[in-house]
């Protein structure tokens, strides 16, 4: 049977809800593969109650979309957004090509010290050039000096900020990411040079130079 489409804002951020009406008692909902709303209700159901039963289970409807990581093929990897195909080749140095879909690696290490290594050297290249272009928006809103860059392997953080140092440090694994949700990351480390907590004044300023900040913060959990 059709589905009806509709939307609904959970979080600051629009969803897809499809609707499919049965010949059931009860409403149910889950979140598909694409992140999706998927409701399965009766037919006397109204659109309002719909919507009422989903944002009065937003929490657990969000929790479950942060949780789906998209997933990768065994030859496959992320790099500024994208899934690349890579090819990975014995060699005594390491070195690698990015090609339009596919990144061809010759390398010494094993798979996951190869990646690590990209990332690394690709961070370097491309994260300086993000933080003096976001730095320079920010400027709109507070006069800071340029920070220095540090970029290092993370465990738990994308970002931390020493603002007594004029120093943020970058997880060189969010080369992995598009470059709004970078600059989301980047943002969020140069609001500490102004808000030293996570108050509701660090998230008004930081909406004023990313206004789409939550939705890249859910986007962070999906690689």
């Amino acid at each position: 049977m059709k589905k009806k489409a509709t939307t609904i804002k959970l979080d600051n951020v629009d969803y897809i809800v499809l609707i499919q009406r049965k010949r059931i008692k009860h409403t149910y909902i889950r979140v598909d593969d694409k992140n999706q709303i998927n409701v399965s209700t009766n037919y006397y159901t109204t659109l309002k109650e719909i919507a009422s039963l989903i944002k009065n289970n937003q929490n657990k409807i969000l929790k479950l979309i942060n949780n789906k990581k998209e997933q990768l093929l065994p030859t496959q990897m992320f790099y500024l957004g994208r899934i690349y195909d890579y090819l990975l080749y014995q060699g005594s140095r390491f070195s690698y090509e990015i090609n339009t879909n596919v990144i061809t690696f010759k390398t010494q290490f094993d798979l996951n010290e190869t990646f690590n290594q990209f990332y690394k050297q690709e961070a370097h290249k491309l994260l300086y050039e993000r933080l003096k272009k976001c730095h320079q928006k920010f400027l709109a809103i507070k006069t800071i000096p340029l920070p220095e860059l540090k970029i290092i392997r993370m465990k738990r953080r994308y970002g931390t900020c020493y603002y007594t140092k004029n120093k943020i440090c970058l997880n060189s694994k969010i080369i992995k990411y598009d470059e709004e949700i970078i600059d989301y990351v980047i943002y969020h480390e140069l609001c500490h040079f102004i808000h030293h907590n996570h108050s509701k004044a660090f998230y008004n300023t930081l909406k004023m130079v990313c206004p789409n900040y939550l939705t890249h913060k859910n986007n962070l959990n999906k690689y």
